[in-house]
């Protein structure tokens, strides 16, 4: 694909549109049935960030170092809990001085618990992106852009950066094959109802599809609950 035949794809895109909000407070999920399954994720990912982001501040503010925090979340993540307990009371008790308020200490964990189930959310739609067949670099990087410049929705540096990259003369070969897979609509799991069920073939092979995506599904679910 030559360099006009990409910039010509690339302006058809509303870049402008591809989030209604930075600051969206709940997320879309990823099988939202009007959007793609790139919109869709990008959404979930920056609602996600965002929500993880204020969290954070909260407790940034309250004295906690930043590292610290990051240690409190990577141990919540992966179950540690007692040497997470430990570290939060250590830290809390340097903060207030060597005394920790109740109040202190249950609003403390609270929100780091809401920040440990955030980072179980941004895992499990990373997972799903990434089993949908999304490259998730592009999508963190795409994700990172848009959330830097909430001013234009990351309008003008993402259009730079493409500008950049066919300047750089990178091949745009992939382009159309990945814009054609990335427009295409998550599939829903929901069962669908046929208004017209005369044709019962088509109805039994309506239904034998959706309890295979549902076992998939299920399955699915099964393993990541199991790792």
């Amino acid at each position: 694909m030559s360099s006009s035949n990409a910039l010509r794809i690339i302006s058809s895109q509303d870049n402008h549109d591809l989030l209604e909000s930075d600051g969206a407070s709940e997320s879309d999920g990823l099988n939202s049935s009007d959007e793609n399954i790139v919109r869709s994720s990008i959404k979930e990912f920056c609602a996600l960030h965002n929500e993880m982001h204020n969290l954070r501040e909260n407790l940034i503010a309250m004295g906690v170092p930043t590292q610290t925090l990051t240690v409190l979340i990577e141990m919540g993540f992966n179950a540690r809990t007692k040497e997470q307990e430990q570290l939060m009371l250590s830290c809390l008790s340097e903060i207030g001085g060597g005394y920790v308020e109740e109040s202190v200490k249950t609003k403390f964990q609270m929100q780091l618990q809401e920040l440990t189930n955030l980072e179980h959310d941004m895992a499990h739609a990373r997972k799903i992106a990434r089993e949908l067949g999304l490259s998730l670099p592009a999508l963190n990087a795409l994700t990172n852009m848009i959330r830097q410049n909430p001013g234009d929705g990351g309008e003008k540096v993402v259009n730079s950066f493409l500008a950049y990259a066919i300047a750089a003369e990178i091949p745009m070969d992939q382009l159309g094959d990945i814009l054609n897979t990335a427009q295409e609509k998550p599939e829903s799991v929901l069962p669908v109802i046929e208004e017209n069920t005369q044709d019962e073939g088509r109805s039994n092979r309506i239904a034998l599809i959706r309890d295979l995506i549902l076992g998939v599904l299920m399955a699915m679910a099964l393993l990541w609950m199991l790792t």
